[in-house]
Order: structure tokens, then sequence, then C-alpha cells
């Protein structure tokens, strides 16, 4: 028996959901290690999953329809159409992306940003390029120290800024 939450998929009908699911991260061009960072989640589960040795839950299936604009019933079932597959507004699919808007955006470079933030170039780098999970309280800094929303951070819908001025003191 499943655990709470996992859809039962049985062995021949999950390599073809491992699948619809690795078409989706290719198609969105993206790593596993930046799919997982779009999705919050760790590089390992996405590798579990592309490798049929752990099945997604219905949430995790919902949140990749949504993140990445297919058709749910297409990524649980293989009926229908994938859908439009495109990537968020701005093209910032996963937290890295937009990570690095907000960095260049103010002419910083990785070891800036990261003194700024109080942590190290290494740390932003490996959030950039979706290695690292962005934990909440830089999640925290950032949006307060570059008056970031933070709904546009974590999701990337709405705009980047809250219309606040901001200084920044080096």
């Amino acid at each position: 028996m499943p655990r709470r939450g996992l859809i039962a998929v049985p062995p021949a009908e999950q390599a073809q959901l491992a699948q619809r699911i690795r078409e989706v991260r290719r198609k969105a061009g993206l790593s596993q290690g930046q799919f997982a960072a779009a999705l919050s989640c760790s590089t390992a589960h996405i590798s579990g999953i592309e490798t049929k040795r752990h099945n997604p839950s219905a949430a995790f299936l919902k949140r990749i329809a949504e993140v990445f604009r297919v058709s749910e019933d297409w990524l649980i079932s293989g009926v229908g159409e994938m859908g439009d597959a495109r990537l968020s507004g701005n093209g910032a699919v996963f937290i890295g992306d937009r990570i690095k808007q907000v960095r260049t955006r103010w002419c910083l470079t990785q070891t800036e940003f990261a003194k700024l933030l109080g942590t190290t170039r290494l740390m932003v780098k490996y959030l950039e390029n979706g290695q690292k999970s962005v934990a909440g309280e830089l999640m925290d800094a950032i949006c307060q120290t570059f008056c970031v929303s933070p709904t546009w951070l974590k999701t990337g819908e709405g705009t980047m800024t809250e219309g606040r001025v901001l200084r920044i003191r080096f």
C-alpha cells in the first residue's frame, strides 16, 4: 500500500510517468538540479523519480504542472496534450535564475552579493546554479536587502520589486 499522498502507479506505467516528467524537464532546458530548485526539492528526489526508484505524490505532480504550465492530466495519465510547457513569464523558471537577476540588476559580483547577505560567494554560486535550495533566512535576507517581492522570488509571479526605495551600503 502506498504512503499517504502518493499515487499508486503500476510498475509498467511508472516508467511512462518518469519519462513524462523527464520530458517536461528537458523541454524547459533544465538540469535535474535546476528542475529540483524550481520545485523546491532535492536533486536526489528528481533523480529518484526519473529512475523509477520513487513515486511522486499527487501534490508534487500538481506542482510540476503549475510551475511548468503543463496539463496535469497529461502528466499523470499521458492522456491528451502536454500543454504549453512554457517557462514563467520572465524566463526565470527556477529561483536561482531570479536570484541572479536580483544580483545582476544591481551590478554586483557574487562576492559583493554574498557579503551583503552574510553568506559566501560559493553559496551564491550554488544557489544560482540550482545546486542548493534557498533557506528561509536567506530568502528573507534577499527580499529585505534588495526590496524584492517574496512572491516573485519564490514563484516568478508578479514584479521583482515591491516599489520601495533601495539603499545599499558597502
